[in-house]
């Protein structure tokens, strides 16, 4: 609770410094450009979500472009491994990947020849997903490249803190899915 008279400039003083070095901090995360105050964003999750994905996907781009994949893909590659003969619109949908642009990866994946696309024994309108020999070796030989990505990427947190973030991630896209598919 703020006092009064002498008190009160001092607090109001103090939260004003506060502030300025949260909004130096924020700018200095997010690298915005000399100028750019994005002050206005600190305590914002879902901005800080946001720029570390694109930050993420840029990495991922520089370091695995040349092999065709992007996140997206290389889910979908090792989803399908853990789930062979999984239907395409329910990898779409665990993935939040809409329909047009499932069947435009899928397609993408074929051609590489990643992937198969077969009829469904239960149900002949629906499309089951198998990964290919080549998709299989392209999941073993990309796997520990992720993983030390992933490992180059969280460098800057202690193992203690990656388990926390994790944790911390996980619970919010639970909750987060929970809450949508409530809202439906």
């Amino acid at each position: 609770m703020a006092k009064s008279g002498a008190g009160q400039i001092r607090y109001t003083t103090y939260r004003k410094s506060r502030q300025r070095k949260r909004a130096a901090d924020v700018a200095g995360r997010t690298a915005a450009p000399a100028g750019l105050n994005l002050a206005a964003l600190d305590g914002l999750a879902g901005f800080f979500v946001r720029m570390i994905q694109l930050r993420m996907f840029q990495r991922f781009h520089a370091r695995f472009g040349k092999t065709g994949l992007n996140p997206g893909a290389f889910c979908a590659l090792v989803a399908i491994a853990a789930n062979p003969g999984v239907r395409a619109g329910a990898l779409g949908d665990a993935l939040l990947i809409k329909r047009p642009n499932m069947t435009k990866l899928a397609d993408s994946l074929e051609r590489q020849g990643l992937i198969r696309r077969l009829p469904s024994d239960l149900d002949r309108r629906s499309v089951e997903l198998r990964l290919t020999e080549a998709g299989r070796a392209r999941v073993a030989a990309t796997m520990p490249q992720v993983l030390a990505y992933e490992e180059a990427t969280l460098a800057p947190l202690s193992l203690h803190e990656r388990r926390i973030l994790l944790g911390l991630l996980g619970k919010l896209n639970d909750g987060l899915a929970a809450r949508t598919a409530g809202d439906g």
